[in-house]
């Protein structure tokens, strides 16, 4: 599997990432809120759940995430997954396609299953394939791996609600 911190180019972006943080996790609210991101912009959604088997591309999008005041959940397997979606609600599901228990395809349908309204992101170091296309067909969004930051952040801003706060 690509890793996401493998180029020359990311290796600063590693050092940033991975710098000590003080007292380790951060602490905070466990339902989902919004945030208020300068004047007049507000996000409508908070909540995301990585779900990758690589434990530096969940590192890696978890801090990249938090630093922009999403609150973030991780899971290694699909079944990881799904029990924690059982456990709290998410907005948005990063998703990569080959975990080693289930296709991240089938824990995608199984998102869709409980909610029509959950926002999808698929990654993955490989080509678009059917089974991929037929989710995005579905709603769910594509991105290749590595994951370029930029690119996550502008489609999880397309993602996000437009309209009154609820």
């Amino acid at each position: 599997m690509a890793s996401v911190l493998r180029s020359a180019d990311t290796e600063s972006v590693h050092a940033a990432i991975f710098a000590p943080r003080g007292t380790g996790e951060k602490d905070g609210p466990t339902e989902p809120r919004e945030l208020v991101e300068g004047i007049g912009t507000v996000r409508r959604f908070a909540r995301v759940l990585v779900v990758d088997d690589d434990d530096g591309v969940r590192r890696q999008l978890r801090y990249l995430l938090e630093d922009e005041g999403y609150e973030v959940e991780v899971a290694a397997t699909g079944a990881a997954a799904l029990t924690v979606a059982t456990e709290s609600r998410f907005d948005v599901v990063i998703l990569d396609v080959r975990l080693p228990d289930v296709s991240g395809i089938e824990v995608f349908e199984a998102f869709r299953r409980r909610s029509e309204t959950v926002k999808t992101i698929i990654v993955s170091g490989f080509l678009v394939d059917e089974e991929i296309a037929k989710a995005e067909d579905r709603g769910a969004h594509f991105l290749a791996k590595p994951v370029d930051s930029s690119r996550l952040l502008s489609l999880l801003a397309l993602l996000e609600p437009k309209g009154e706060t609820p």
